[in-house]
């Protein structure tokens, strides 16, 4: 029996395990797996090493410079300005596509040309229009610009949640592979078409933010950009450049650029553990929960619950440690099916043992009730108040009934149970006798009175009360004590003449 128990325990940890290893290769857990993870970034701050400055086109700068767009004349102040600090190289994550005024598209080609082709220029993928999006769109900057930087994939996508979450390393846009901002400001090439996760356990509060205004006038430190790389972009509202993504909400786009640098530049990308690992992970959680199982129900539940516990520790640590993320979603329904599956073993032998034990109660009980109605004593139970709470078959047929059918109990018995006599242990050591009228008859009525104490229901939905009842024992004596006394008048008297004996 124990054997084939472990083969059936053995059998369910392996099928929880195949199906829930199916249930995350197949994409069941993602949405899970991203939230877990998700609150692992959060409990993982990390603070931005500012190695790229963020030159923001804030509320404040439409301001006082100006309606938008503004002529890149501006733009071409700003490239000036970076290129004057020190700046490693520039992205701006503005549309280039079309030209504007002349003057200032000349200002802007000439600042590219003196940044020396440290400048990337936003490039992205698009919808030719709003009703189909399945027609692409590609928006490259001017020729005259991109002779004087490179373009960059400003692209993300959205996962199903509706949050940025992955980047990519780079698209073909019109036939040519165009790296993503991201990879080029961290110089951290990858395979085009290709895409790795972002940290956002990086705060985006840590990253070196200046107002576009305070660049154009001179007020800002003079080694602010030395050496490090800038993305000059929109942060106002009104510009509509606002994502949401994990752990922070609603950002600017421009942040999240910076951040994919950050992560690649850092080489914190996270990382997933494979899914085989994991269902590992879970056969052996299941199988130390069979024995703690086997010990005691609670210690199994205990164990299920430190399991839990244990697990999610360890996948924070393991991504402060590693950055390495543990999709341990998949493991949650294993271990809640395998502690449901002992519960429900317990509780249907609990059930069955408790079945049994009715059993035996009842046939305990239906035991007793034939000996009480099948003895030839009259038993009576008494409340104190001398009402009859239960009386046997021969109590019946020594005493009758009444009209109502109830046990026609002599009123001096009934006086037994409110005596305080009855109260003591006085008649449960001895035999009484009384002598009974019944229906022009004379009875004598030889009896044992035993008070106690016991639970009585109080009322329906209202529990138990302990009461004081009294149990008689009694037997019809009156032949016995006629017999006696034939005896002893025929011991003294002539049983023909009636006289005295000559002893």
């Amino acid at each position: 029996m124990s054997r084939l128990r472990g083969a059936r325990y053995f059998g369910l940890i392996a099928a929880i395990c195949g199906l829930s290893l199916v249930a995350e290769l197949l994409g069941h857990f993602v949405s899970w797996n991203h939230r877990l993870g998700d609150m692992r970034m959060a409990l993982s701050p990390k603070v931005s090493q500012g190695q790229f400055v963020f030159v923001a086109i804030d509320a404040r700068s439409l301001s006082e410079v100006g309606t938008w767009p503004w002529s890149r004349a501006v733009h071409a102040a700003l490239l000036n300005a970076a290129v004057d600090g020190g700046a490693s190289d520039v992205l701006f994550d503005f549309d280039f596509t079309f030209p504007a005024d002349t003057a200032g598209d000349r200002a802007f080609e000439i600042a590219l040309k003196n940044a020396g082709g440290g400048t990337y220029l936003a490039a992205f993928r698009q919808s030719a229009d709003a009703v189909s999006s399945s027609v692409p769109h590609v928006n490259m900057p001017l020729p005259a610009f991109l002779a004087q930087g490179w373009p960059a994939l400003v692209n993300v996508r959205p996962d199903a949640q509706g949050l940025i979450r992955a980047y990519p390393f780079g698209d073909d846009l019109a036939g040519e592979p165009v790296f993503s901002a991201g990879a080029l400001l961290s110089n951290r090439l990858g395979e085009i078409g290709e895409s790795y996760e972002i940290d956002f356990s990086l705060r985006p509060d840590t990253i070196p933010i200046v107002s576009a205004i305070d660049v154009l006038n001179g007020a800002i430190p003079d080694d602010l950009f030395a050496g490090r790389s800038l993305v000059i972009g929109a942060s106002a509202i009104e510009l509509s450049d606002q994502l949401a993504v994990p752990v922070h909400g609603i950002v600017p786009g421009p942040l999240i650029h910076i951040m994919a640098a950050e992560t690649l530049a850092r080489d914190i990308q996270p990382l997933w553990l494979r899914a085989e690992w994991v269902a590992l992970l879970l056969v052996a959680l299941l199988g130390a929960l069979h024995i703690g199982f086997r010990r005691s129900s609670w210690i199994g539940l205990a164990g299920s619950a430190l399991c839990l516990g244990a697990i999610e520790a360890l996948g924070v640590s393991a991504f402060r440690t590693s950055s390495l993320q543990v999709p341990t979603a998949m493991l949650y329904p294993g271990l809640l099916a395998f502690t449901l599956s002992h519960f429900m073993q317990a509780l249907s032998k609990s059930n069955w043992l408790l079945f049994k034990a009715n059993v035996a109660a009842n046939n305990t009980l239906r035991l007793l009730e034939h000996v009480f109605d099948d003895s030839s004593d009259g038993i009576v139970i008494l409340k104190a108040d001398g009402t009859v709470l239960r009386h046997s078959a021969s109590a019946r047929t020594i005493f009758g009934t009444d009209e109502r059918g109830v046990l026609d109990l002599p009123k001096a018995l009934a006086e037994i149970a409110r005596t305080d006599v009855a109260r003591t242990n006085q008649f449960g050591t001895s035999v009484r006798t009384l002598d009974v009228s019944r229906h022009d008859t004379r009875k004598t009525i030889e009896y044992r009175a035993t008070p106690s104490t016991v639970d009585l229901p109080i009322g329906p939905g209202q529990g138990t009360a302990q009461s004081r009842i009294t149990t008689l024992i009694f037997r019809d004596v009156t032949l016995l004590k006629k017999q006696e006394q034939d005896i002893a008048y025929l011991s003294n008297y002539d049983e023909r003449t009636g006289a005295l004996r000559r002893n």
